[in-house]
C-alpha cells in the first residue's frame, strides 16, 4: 500500500505542477 501512496502523491504533484504552469 506504501507504493500506491507514493504513486498517488507523485500524480498529485504532477497535476499541481501543471496547474501552476498554466
Amino acid at each position: 500500500s506504501t507504493s500506491r501512496q507514493v504513486t498517488f502523491s507523485k500524480r498529485r504533484n504532477g497535476i499541481l505542477k501543471k496547474s501552476k504552469e498554466l
